[in-house]
């Protein structure tokens, strides 16, 4: 009995050109439904845009709706995306689970309402696309995601390596400058946030940003401006921080270019990362949910180079403070010492042997397959 239950539960069935297991199910279900069951209980605490502004409680209600909805879709496209990248299905599962019930992510969802798995789930739809050699739809989605929040701006770098090292199927020109599209969509996001937008994700950015008493450098987010202070020459560092942030892009696409030239499209994700963490900490402005996009990208390399896994750790964990430091008020030790490790975390990541990556070079026929 007990071997017939355990071959029919992890047995595979063809669904189309799909296979799957019972068991694949059972997971996918109670992960599911597990996760829904912690984000109603961090539901009744209450959100962000609730506190201190008198606007509909509908909306908020919706929006925590939404975001929700697509916490489900992003851990189930990260699943997806450790599956292409390590053609395992466990680490697929693991990864799914990982990222669905992340404290980080209940809080920006059930806590919050802020819609930001919206874009990530955009991010990581191009990042398949790319890595299905659909780079015209890749680039499409991104330009989207990059509408939908700024933060995905942070892989501008990398795209544009991408177009110019292997196009997007149309003139080399066009390949390098069409990213650059993304800048025009995040602009966009921006002059749209206001109270009266029908936008619901710019709108709930203009509520969540009303909450901020005072002009900051940094919003309890750990990066360079925690270090020297985030509320000193605040118009001054503004200036010389976003001129340092275009510097620093320029550099990170080189980098990006020099990565795909000599290890291949193998190391996409540990460039995405790099490129998240230095923008993050070099930009002013950052708030609590500036590392989310590193954090994901963390654990997709997580399970795909297990030996990277402390990367993941640390980034869930930095991004949790961020988000302690936001409700406390303040964060219960200083936040310029997360920075400083962040720091590290990056120099540790311009060379993946200190990650405990081995990057080789691959040729264009070794990138196709």
């Amino acid at each position: 009995m007990d071997e017939k239950l355990t071959g029919f539960i992890t047995t595979e069935y063809k669904i189309g050109k799909l296979s799957i297991a019972p068991i694949d199910l059972l997971l996918l279900v109670f992960t599911i439904v597990f996760g829904i069951m912690l984000r109603s209980k961090v539901w009744m605490i209450g959100g962000v845009i609730e506190s201190g502004i008198e606007i509909l409680g509908s909306f908020a209600q919706v929006m925590k709706g939404i975001s929700i909805f697509f916490d489900v879709v992003m851990a189930i496209l990260a699943g997806y995306y450790v599956f292409l990248l390590s053609g395992s299905k466990v680490r697929g599962y693991i990864a799914y689970a990982i990222l669905f019930l992340l404290p980080p992510v209940v809080m920006t969802s059930a806590m919050w309402g802020s819609g930001d798995s919206v874009y990530l789930s955009a991010v990581l739809l191009s990042l398949i696309a790319l890595r299905k050699e659909k780079s015209k739809t890749a680039l499409t989605i991104y330009i989207l995601a990059c509408f939908f929040h700024p933060y995905a701006l942070f892989l501008l770098p990398l795209f544009l390596a991408y177009g110019a090292k292997y196009g997007f199927g149309m003139p080399a020109g066009l390949s390098v400058a069409l990213p650059g599209l993304g800048l025009v969509a995040g602009a966009a996001n921006l002059l749209l946030r206001s109270g009266d937008s029908i936008y619901l994700f710019t709108k709930a950015e203009y509520f969540i940003s009303a909450q901020r008493m005072e002009r900051l450098l940094s919003y309890h987010f750990p990066n360079l401006y925690q270090m020297i202070g985030e509320g000193a020459f605040v118009s001054e560092y503004e200036k010389i921080g976003a001129a340092m942030g275009v510097a620093l892009g320029i550099c990170l696409f080189l980098y990006c270019c020099r990565q795909l030239e000599t290890a291949g499209k193998e190391s996409m994700v540990l460039s995405g990362i790099l490129c998240a963490l230095a923008l993050s900490f070099i930009l002013p402005g950052m708030d609590e949910r500036a590392g989310l996009l590193a954090m994901l990208l963390s654990v997709c390399l997580a399970m795909q180079k297990p030996k990277t896994a402390w990367l993941a750790i640390f980034e869930a964990i930095l991004c949790f403070l961020a988000g302690a430091a936001f409700f406390r008020g303040e964060s219960f030790w200083p936040l310029s010492i997360p920075a400083l490790l962040q720091l590290l975390v990056m120099v540790a990541c311009f060379d993946g042997r200190l990650l405990g990556m081995r990057i080789e070079r691959t040729t264009e026929k070794n990138d196709k397959e």
